[in-house]
């Protein structure tokens, strides 16, 4: 799953979110980003 990190997607409040099996985070977030959230995410890509 290929990971992006901006200031812009997802808005302020939410740490992640996964838009077409791309999962964007926010730059402040960074440390939340943990193997759990990956698998998380890629079973909603799924």
């Amino acid at each position: 799953m290929k990971i992006i990190y901006n200031n812009i997607i997802p808005f302020k409040g939410f740490a992640a979110i996964n838009l077409f099996g791309i999962l964007f985070v926010r730059n402040d977030c960074k440390s939340q980003v943990s193997d759990r959230m990956i698998n998380h995410e890629s079973i909603h890509t799924a």
